[in-house]
């Protein structure tokens, strides 16, 4: 089969991987507040996390957008592909306020209240969990759309790689 998604797949699950374990952090920290938190992991945070979220979103691009007209109509690619800037730019901006809000914790001199902190962190966990869980079905979507196109099956391997 000639793969539809050609290298970058194993790299793009280890980026959603981590995303989710950060969303689980990041959402047993607001959990916590008011009480302290670890200085470290907030400021390994800080720093990481956008860069994570770059290296996500030009691997989505890459291996997402590039295959979008195996399970599209010519029509629709550009609405998609519209819908998946917004998205990111979304994504980019509740990063930066969790980034911030990581940064002021860290700092102990969070000019935000705990309950805005919290706030904060979980406006960039909820809608980046619902979407990985997307982005993982279009991949499936993808594949097996690409199955179907050379006309073979799709092993049970294939889907458990996209988290379905």
């Amino acid at each position: 089969m000639t793969d539809v998604m050609p290298g970058g797949l194993e790299e793009l699950e280890a980026c959603h991987t981590k995303l989710l374990s950060w969303c689980d952090f990041l959402e047993a920290i607001a959990d916590f507040l008011p009480c302290h938190v670890d200085n470290a992991l907030c400021v390994t945070m800080a720093r990481e996390l956008g860069p994570l979220l770059a290296e996500t979103h030009r691997l989505e691009e890459r291996l997402i957008c590039s295959a979008l007209p195996l399970i599209a109509k010519a029509a629709e690619i550009a609405n998609l592909r519209e819908l998946r800037a917004a998205c990111r730019a979304a994504e980019l901006d509740a990063a930066q306020q969790a980034i911030a809000a990581l940064t002021g914790l860290a700092a102990g001199r969070s000019q935000l209240s705990p309950g805005a902190v919290g706030q904060a962190l979980r406006l960039f966990s909820g809608p980046m969990r619902r979407q990985i869980k997307l982005e993982r079905q279009m991949l499936c979507d993808i594949r097996m759309a690409a199955a179907k196109a050379e006309q073979r099956p799709v092993r049970h391997r294939e889907l458990e790689a996209d988290g379905v």
